[in-house]
């Protein structure tokens, strides 16, 4: 499971703002956020962030400039690119939350990212879209290995990986067998390679 929601309640607020919003929104803000952000030069262009600090040098705030609030990406990059930390959005929507889930997407198999444990996190809780992001990210796991690394054999592994996580059955008809079950479109397909074609049935 991709470790990138929490539940804990220490954490940084992320404001959405619209660049039609922004000056009106900058108005009501202190005066070291004012400061702070007039000297950086922020303009809330979409995707744009800022990290404002607290007298204390530490970050207080994340400003992140949108298109508009629904927008399923608007926080989808900043997994990777915000400081390590817990963040929360009090406009976020489920979609949003799925897209921050697939934002901490990476292929580690031949390469494991140490890094991976360090991004960001977001307060939100839902089964539903933890699950969904794990899917995602197993299919994109599967795409992204070399063909070498994943042949028919490989794909049955990873179904009854799967299986066995969710108590289902993998039954596999292999080769010349499923000629006698009348597939032979699926033979056809795989019958020149030395690795023999083979039906992958999950329930």
């Amino acid at each position: 499971m991709i470790d990138c929601f929490t539940q804990d309640t220490n954490t940084t607020p992320i404001t959405c703002v619209t660049s039609a919003q922004y000056d009106q929104w900058l108005k009501q803000q202190d005066k070291l956020t004012q400061r702070w952000l007039k000297n950086t030069a922020y303009k809330a262009q979409p995707g744009q962030f800022s990290l404002i600090p607290n007298s204390d040098g530490d970050i207080h705030q994340v400003v992140l400039g949108v298109d508009n609030h629904d927008d399923m990406w608007n926080l989808a990059a900043l997994p990777k690119t915000l400081p390590e930390g817990n963040y929360q959005v009090d406009t976020l929507n489920e979609l949003q939350a799925l897209a921050w889930g697939l934002g901490h997407y990476q292929f580690s198999r031949y390469r494991p990212n140490k890094n991976n444990e360090r991004l960001a996190k977001l307060s939100f809780d839902s089964e539903v879209i933890s699950a969904q992001i794990d899917a995602i990210s197993l299919t994109r796991n599967m795409i992204n290995t070399p063909a070498s690394d994943m042949m028919p054999q490989d794909i049955a592994i990873a179904a009854k990986t799967l299986a066995q996580q969710y108590k289902a059955t993998v039954d596999e008809i292999i080769g010349d067998d499923l000629l006698e079950h009348n597939y032979p479109t699926i033979h056809a397909v795989g019958r020149a390679s030395i690795h023999p074609p083979r039906l992958i049935d999950m329930r």
